[in-house]
């Protein structure tokens, strides 16, 4: 088996983008359609800007089963979070950013308990960030997200203003 680069290692290692926790759903090709339903994702065919499986991903399960494989979607290929990209820019270490990752999934585990039930993590800090008032320790976990990771679409449209709280 070849050596792995740190790139590859902290996505293996991550899986923030494959659990629910920054995305509720990725976008797939048509043609990639029908093998990720093959492999037990839930798919979603329609409207067709909307085509995709939704989060968390069946085949996460704490590393992606078929990374590196010609099953692997597009998207998840393309995709670099905000961490990945510091790394490959020479920013930060590998340890930095598993560290990095490491405190945010503590953070995550810190802040479900105080979020409504839901499908998945993204779900459940989106319906705390569009209460009123705006749960507080969400604010922060979507400002983490955001400058951490690049995930910007977290924001009620209404709630503009509530970034600066």
């Amino acid at each position: 088996m070849p050596e792995l680069n740190d790139s590859t290692r902290l996505c293996l290692a991550c899986g923030l983008c494959c659990d629910g926790s920054l995305f509720s759903w990725a976008k797939l090709r048509p043609a990639e359609l029908d093998p990720a339903a093959a492999l037990g994702m839930r798919v979603f065919r329609e409207p067709p800007q909307e085509r995709g499986f939704a989060q968390p991903c069946p085949l996460w399960q704490g590393k992606c089963n078929i990374h590196g494989s010609s099953h692997y979607p597009h998207v998840c290929r393309a995709y670099r979070c905000g961490v990945l990209k510091r790394l490959q820019a020479g920013e930060i270490s590998l340890a930095q950013a598993l560290l990095e990752i490491e405190q945010t999934r503590q953070a995550i585990e810190a802040l479900r308990p105080l979020l409504s039930p839901g499908n998945s993590f993204r779900e459940q800090l989106m319906a705390a960030l569009e209460a009123i008032p705006p749960n507080p320790q969400a604010l922060t976990m979507a400002r983490v997200f955001e400058t951490r990771f690049g995930v910007s679409d977290l924001w009620p449209e209404d709630a503009s203003q509530r970034r600066s709280e």
